[in-house]
């Protein structure tokens, strides 16, 4: 690596199976979960599809999580009641990144970038030339002699 080394909070999946993620006890203070579908649990604030809550506390004798929006909102989630089996659960950790180092995304905000971005190197000033592409396959009949 080169130049100075800058520390970013990254989501790592927590790898929990399906049952797991119906129990309150498998959640952490710190974790992040991901909706996959729209929830509108009775008279809390509504969960968006694809938005990301914050684990504020458990409570894991009731079978209870609290989750923190992004908006400073609060919801109380059952998991074994509804959502469990489409949520995706990550903890979080730091990652340093530094010029020249290759980043990739694996999965994108819709709303502000492309659906497939290609991976980016870190760089300062102008990006350097990329090589012209080759196809990883080609077809016996148009490979190169």
């Amino acid at each position: 690596m080169t130049g100075p080394e800058l520390s970013v909070p990254v989501y790592v999946s927590r790898g929990l199976t399906r049952a797991e993620q119906a129990l309150a006890a498998s959640y952490a203070r710190g974790d992040v979960v991901r909706f996959a579908r729209r929830y509108a649990p009775d008279g809390q604030p509504r969960i968006d599809r694809h938005e990301y809550l914050t684990v504020a506390g458990v409570a894991p004798e009731r079978g209870l999580v609290q989750l923190a929006k992004a908006n400073g909102e609060f919801v109380v989630w059952a998991p074994a009641r509804w959502g469990a089996r489409r949520v995706e659960v990550y903890g979080t950790a730091q990652r340093g990144i530094a010029q020249g180092d290759v980043l990739v995304w694996t999965r994108n905000d819709p709303s502000t970038s492309p659906a497939h971005p290609p991976a980016r190197r870190a760089h300062r000033g102008a990006p350097p030339a990329q090589p012209p592409r080759r196809p990883m396959v080609q077809h016996p009949s148009r490979a190169a002699s």
